[in-house]
């Protein structure tokens, strides 16, 4: 009787051990699908190059003398470049680039003509621009395609553009600084047309750490606007946090520069959503505004002498939507706000309906 006990209890203690390695074994290989999980995640939603690091010393060659790329590869400025009639300066027709302007500038005068560009490229993956200064031109960077990251990069004086990213996904701007874009006298022949320091598109864009300063239209005319982050088009899970954008003042003097201007647009020609968190904006007419089937979370921003600092342009219904002209079976999203501060205390949202101007309190009347 005796020996049958223990032969129970023996076998009880070897399933409750085989159990508890089962269990034990489970445990990791949860923990393990979760870190898993997690980085994938990230990934996804930082759409960030991660082949390559500023300032890494990995083998580069020289930049071709013609500025043309035609092969994948890490290329390295080693002198300053100067185009006295500002035309385009590089131009990337490979994919799998990295250009290092290893500190160096790349500088022409101001420009109305849109051609006029640095660095330029089309239909491109994986392409990185890092570590230098560009000054003039009518657009700094203009690039168009997946995996395309600007990153320590000090832009000043364009005549219309800083940064274009376009098409996406998975395109970035990291630690830059965008400076004095749209110039005064600089106009395009078609007449005023929208500034922009970043204009980004495709899902997953992310706009972390950088800084934007005096993002104004080319005009006095209030049609000719500044926008510092514009993630415009199909946009989804953008990521903006982390960026202070700021102008001198918040109107400018009767006769220069619009005072039309606005630190974040997230919508433009389609649906878009966002995360906009920790970013400081200081002395501008609009803050973040977020358009028409826009959905975004907005946390912990800044807010110091904006007019309107957080815009909902939502409709009222269905009919204002019609009246418009604007068909569209999406439905209308709307905004999540977490821990904002406006000027000391915690933000409203303004709502924006169809039929006023984005901003409806007037700049002169603010000084």
């Amino acid at each position: 009787m005796r020996d049958g006990i223990d032969r129970s209890i023996r076998l009880l203690k070897g399933l409750l051990v085989e159990r508890r390695n089962y269990f034990v074994a489970f445990s990791f290989l949860l923990v393990a699908a979760i870190l898993m999980a997690a980085w994938l995640v990230r990934h996804e939603v930082s759409g960030v190059v991660d082949r390559y690091s500023p300032g890494q010393n990995f083998e580069c060659r020289a930049l071709p003398e013609s500025g043309k790329i035609k092969s994948s590869g890490c290329y390295r400025l080693d002198r300053d470049l100067n185009s006295t009639d500002a035309k385009t300066a590089i131009t990337v027709e490979a994919s799998d680039v990295v250009i290092d302007l290893a500190g160096h500038e790349i500088t022409a005068p101001a420009s109305s003509d849109p051609k006029s560009v640095a660095i330029t490229g089309a239909r491109l993956k994986n392409v990185v621009v890092e570590n230098g200064r560009i000054s003039g031109f009518h657009t700094a960077i203009w690039l168009s395609g997946t995996m395309l990251s600007v990153r320590d990069v000090s832009i000043r004086g364009a005549g219309g553009r800083g940064v274009a990213l376009l098409k996406g996904p998975n395109n970035s701007l990291i630690n830059s600084t965008i400076i004095d874009i749209g110039v005064a006298g600089v106009i395009p022949k078609s007449g005023p047309v929208h500034v922009h320091g970043l204009i980004i598109s495709g899902n997953s864009a992310v706009i972390i750490g950088n800084a934007f300063r005096n993002i104004r239209g080319n005009s006095s005319e209030r049609a000719s606007e500044g926008i510092a982050i514009a993630a415009s088009g199909y946009v989804l899970n953008a990521l903006i946090t982390d960026n202070t954008v700021m102008w001198d003042r918040l109107c400018s003097t009767p006769g220069s520069l619009t005072s039309s201007t606005f630190a974040v647009w997230i919508g433009g020609d389609g649906m878009g959503s966002a995360r906009v968190e920790r970013n400081r904006v200081t002395n501008a007419v609009n803050g973040v505004v977020a358009d028409f089937f826009v959905e975004a979370s907005l946390a912990a921003n800044t807010f110091t002498n904006v007019l309107d600092p957080i815009v909902d342009r939502q409709a009222k219904s269905d009919a204002e939507l019609a009246a418009a002209g604007i068909v569209d079976t999406r439905p209308n999203r709307h905004l999540r706000l977490g821990d904002n501060v406006c000027d000391g205390v915690t933000c409203k949202i303004e709502p924006e309906y169809i039929g006023f101007p984005v901003s409806k309190r007037s700049c002169a009347a603010s000084g």
